[in-house]
């Protein structure tokens, strides 16, 4: 190990003109390996604006095979223990309302066997708006990110959040459209869910605001930011 330590100073000393992180706290890590800060960018990841956009939902539910009536809890991502698909599974179980309806797109684990939730495979991009669109909350128990896609595509498509305090996700949202919870208390997964069940007046507050903000950032000027960065890396030259 010391020896790996040793060649990522030298590293961080003598080869790296620029880095791009996703996140503030990847570029804090990366300071903490000694490597200086004025050479880190942070450009966190973007979504094709022209493609995950709000679309209608009562259309998406049915192209899922649900009902207006159902209340959608919409998952993306691998089905790991850092994700928390289980969690919400745990949280919906204690709920016990056979509106709510958990949709889990990914794979690459297990899922605790119900009979709420439906499992879709990985889809290519163009056909995950409409999937997200079905969703009336993404929840998302994360125990680390990045900076995570699959919030900027829900995002993107005007879905509200449940995701996790204490992590990266605490950069992506506020509180206009999001609910942060401790990400193992399954009892305050399952609130929040509740909360935006019941609430319908905040749940299209949350709704809206994401409609008529600009909290999504743009593919378009993600590329440039980054070529702005390689620029100067090359005119350091």
């Amino acid at each position: 190990m010391g020896e790996i330590d040793s060649k990522v100073k030298e590293l961080a000393k003598k080869t790296i003109r620029n880095l791009i992180c996703v996140s503030n706290s990847n570029k804090n890590k990366l300071v903490d390996l000694g490597f200086d800060t004025k050479k880190i960018s942070v450009i966190p990841n973007a979504v094709n604006k022209d493609l995950f956009k709000p679309s209608d939902k009562t259309k998406s539910k049915a192209k899922l095979g649900y009902s207006e009536r159902d209340f959608i809890v919409g998952f993306v991502g691998h089905f790991i223990n850092r994700k928390g698909p289980n969690r919400i599974i745990a949280a919906i179980e204690k709920l016990n309302d056979p509106q709510i309806k958990l949709v889990c797109v990914g794979n690459g684990g297990e899922l605790i066997p119900s009979l709420f939730t439906k499992v879709i495979e990985p889809k290519p991009n163009h056909m995950l708006p409409d999937i997200y669109n079905a969703f009336d909350v993404f929840v998302l128990p994360t125990l680390s990110e990045g900076h995570c896609n699959a919030i900027e595509e829900a995002k993107a498509c005007a879905i509200p959040i449940i995701s996790s305090l204490g992590t990266s996700v605490e950069e992506q949202v506020n509180e206009n459209f999001s609910i942060l919870v401790d990400p193992l208390d399954i009892d305050s997964i399952a609130k929040s869910i509740a909360l935006l069940k019941k609430n319908e007046e905040l749940l299209v507050s949350y709704t809206n605001y994401l409609k008529s903000s600009d909290s999504v950032f743009c593919i378009s000027e993600r590329s440039m930011k980054v070529r702005r960065v390689m620029e100067s890396s090359i005119t350091k030259s």
